[in-house]
């Protein structure tokens, strides 16, 4: 991770620069600003911009974003508990559900069958017998742009933030930027729809990054060759923070959860960095038998029975002994000898009869 954060690379001269932009960043900074503006932009010239807002609000809960609506339909979505946002307030999270949320279109168009749920009311316009031949017109040519469009991105993204594939996958993730960024250039105007701004207008940074400089990162002259293969997803802080959430999950589950600055034993980071090396560092390859210093028992090896590393004991650890052992000496605490048998003990039954003391063996 922090090679991944220091090696910052962009194409620039005879040598790659050190001006890496975070892929995860660039992909929602790219989002907003050459999807999300265009499309608010041709709801707006279609005058569809309150349709558009409770679509989000009934598809993607997103309904507080502002998105050029009336002030009426402002109010219908607060009073469903939406409130009125910036696009710049629209997370990484709401960007994925808009591009991933998807709808099947009853009046197919173009063959298109299913489309992103963001595009449903331009595409319901578009075949809306009750409307006027020309914003039917407008919302067809409007829908087949953006679902290109929001198809070419979507495409990309996928391997520009895969965490599970190895390679470098620059030229083919170079390929679809120039399709998307040409369709945006080319067919994004006032031409498509009137009042329409050019597709060029809408490029920042984040999304020139992606046109020009991201797959040269991705190569193998940059990222790839580095590390190996390793996805270029994974050089984002993105991941540094999904690690933390891990973290905070393993400490809350395995630890007390305090801070002790007295004994250290009470620290939720000593308690964790304890638990982690034992499973870690105690491997089985490195693992040595405990050597004893004690002397075998020798009553055991007498009997002839066989010590292994663990029943290993000296006589002091009899306890270690086998059953029979254990009841020989419940026989010595009754005054028994240990070595004494079931012969002896017949003999010696007169006397234990005539005793009368506590023990075998003893008088009064």
């Amino acid at each position: 991770m922090l090679v991944g954060q220091e090696m910052r690379w962009a194409h620039g001269g005879a040598k790659p620069q050190q001006i890496y932009y975070d892929v995860f960043h660039a992909n929602k900074n790219a989002y907003v600003d050459v999807l999300h503006l265009p499309l608010v932009d041709a709801y707006e010239c279609l005058g569809l911009s309150d349709t558009f807002s409770q679509q989000l609000g009934r598809v993607c809960s997103l309904g507080n974003l502002n998105v050029k609506q009336s002030s009426k339909c402002i109010n219908t979505m607060r009073a469903h508990g939406h409130i009125r946002e910036k696009h710049s307030d629209m997370t990484g999270g709401d960007c994925q559900r808009m591009l991933h949320q998807k709808a099947t279109l009853v009046t197919s168009i173009d063959d298109i069958t299913d489309t992103f749920s963001v595009l449903v009311p331009m595409a319901i316009a578009a075949v809306d017998l009750s409307a006027k031949p020309g914003d039917r017109k407008d919302a067809l040519a409007c829908f087949r742009v953006f679902h290109k469009l929001f198809h070419l991105f979507l495409e990309s993204a996928a391997l520009r933030l895969t965490m599970t594939k190895w390679g470098d996958y620059s030229t083919e993730h170079q390929a679809i930027m120039d399709q998307f960024f040409t369709c945006l250039a080319n067919e994004v105007n006032d031409d498509l729809v009137d009042g329409m701004k050019r597709g060029l207008t809408y490029v920042t940074w984040p999304s020139h990054y992606l046109a020009e400089h991201l797959s040269h990162d991705m190569h193998a002259y940059a990222w790839f060759l580095f590390t190996g293969g390793i996805p270029f997803s994974r050089s984002s802080n993105q991941v540094s923070e999904h690690l933390n959430k891990i973290i905070k999950k393993y400490l809350k589950r395995h630890t007390n959860c305090q801070v002790d600055g007295v004994d250290i034993r009470y620290s939720k980071f000593n308690q964790v960095l304890v638990r982690l090396g034992a499973e870690r560092l105690r491997r089985s390859e490195v693992a040595r038998p405990v050597l004893r210093r004690a002397l075998p028992c020798s009553h055991c090896i007498k009997r002839g029975i066989e010590l292994n590393p663990w029943s290993m004991h000296s006589r002091v650890t009899s306890r270690k002994c086998n059953p029979e052992d254990r009841v020989a000496r419940i026989k010595t605490a009754l005054g028994r000898a240990i070595g004494q048998d079931q012969s002896d003990s017949e003999d010696s039954g007169s006397e234990d009869e005539a005793s009368t003391g506590l023990f075998p063996g003893t008088s009064e």
